[in-house]
């Protein structure tokens, strides 16, 4: 097991393994109950959650402990099992996202007490599972296997494989790496794509007020004549203009509320990339299905590529558990899927449904890839 969790991505730290999943640390350990008595590890569990979610600005909520059971005591309905799931109670009615699972060492079962987490955890337990029924029933005794006790050591925090101590250095350096989700969000990107689309407003007005014409407008709204004739930046300078201060209002609002939850999930780059590839790509679809005499401006196809984001991650994403209690966020997913339900309904209004479908769409694909294609790349140079 002390091998897998570090492809899994996570990073050893005291006692505990933990990585960062969908806003929230998932934090693991795996505790030997024979040797600390129930009462006695219920305890420290309870202790260590809290204290560990103190210390990193209360953002932390995803645990799990691991509990070996090498004689099979702790079966459900046992008194011991009835304690770890009081455990599991009180930390979940303080707000804490726990998970207790319990592995017979003996039988290769797993029990879990609480709602499954993380599935790359939940592979790896699963696993230890059914390599210490195999090693039972090749050697007629579990102890005999030296493999899965060391690597049941080893995973418990309290040596490495190899008997050495860790560094406490290395470790709390490698903490704060991690954590860096949990410091000072990413929302000053959202500030600056807010405060650019105000800006460029303002500069329409006055340039209005002064020449009686907008002529960022002129030579910046999507027109599908002029596109297809070489003035292909409309499709760029388009998201940043909007027809008047209610569309302008409706816009940076979505965006702020929207971009609080994905500021706080993705990187500068990421949250850069997923705005300007949604409102380019609902500026495609529009000149692909618009017909050729209506013009188009506004930045909601970039906006709700946040909104494709959210719904990923509330439904779809491998930590979509994690991503829920990290926030209310369902209201804004119910706003997300109201607009885009509004704008189909309401046939003969000049809402641009091709923006917000196309924006809607490769945001929640870039979900999807910055997850599981290029999160797993990640993961897998770091091995």
């Amino acid at each position: 097991m002390s091998n897998e969790l570090p492809k899994a991505g996570f990073t050893p730290i005291g006692i505990y393994f933990y990585r960062f999943a969908a806003g929230s640390v998932v934090l693991t350990s795996v505790r030997d109950v024979k040797s600390e008595g129930v009462d006695s590890l219920c305890e420290k569990i309870t202790g260590s959650i809290i204290d560990f979610n103190i210390q990193n600005t209360g953002r932390v909520n995803a645990f799990v402990f691991v509990i070996p059971d090498t004689d099979g005591s702790l079966k459900k309905g046992s008194p011991d099992y009835q304690a770890l799931s009081s455990t599991y109670v009180k930390l979940s009615k303080l707000g804490y996202v726990v998970e207790i699972e319990i592995v017979d060492l003996a039988a290769g079962d797993v029990a879990r007490i609480g709602g499954l987490i993380d599935r790359q955890l939940n592979k790896i337990v699963t696993g230890l599972g059914a390599a210490s029924a195999a090693a039972v029933s090749n050697t007629g005794s579990l102890h005999d296997d030296p493999g899965v006790i060391a690597g049941t050591a080893a995973a418990a925090g309290d040596v490495s494989a190899n008997g050495e101590t860790g560094n406490p250095a290395n470790a709390d350096k490698n903490k704060k790496q991690s954590l860096r989700y949990f410091g000072p969000s990413n929302m000053i990107v959202i500030y600056v794509l807010i405060a650019l689309n105000v800006l460029v407003f303002i500069a329409g007005v006055m340039l209005e007020a002064k020449y009686g014409a907008d002529y960022l407008k002129v030579y910046g709204i999507q027109s599908t004549a002029k596109i297809y004739s070489g003035e292909v930046w409309r499709l760029l300078s388009a998201m940043f203009l909007h027809a008047d201060i209610y569309h302008l209002s409706g816009n940076m609002l979505s965006l702020f509320y929207l971009g609080m939850v994905v500021s706080r999930f993705f990187t500068k780059t990421e949250v850069l990339i997923t705005y300007f590839l949604s409102g380019i790509v609902g500026n495609v679809l529009s000149l692909a299905f618009l017909p050729a005499n209506i013009n188009s401006l506004g930045a909601s196809g970039a906006v709700l590529g946040f909104g494709g984001v959210l719904i990923y991650m509330l439904i779809f994403s491998e930590n979509k558990r994690e991503f829920r209690s990290a926030g209310n966020f369902f209201s804004l997913g119910l706003m997300v899927v109201y607009n885009l339900v509004y704008g189909v309904v309401m046939t003969g209004s000049n809402i641009n449904n091709f923006a917000h479908f196309g924006g809607f769409i490769a945001g929640f694909l870039m979900a999807l890839l910055f997850e599981r294609v290029f999160g797993k790349s990640k993961r897998q140079g770091d091995q």
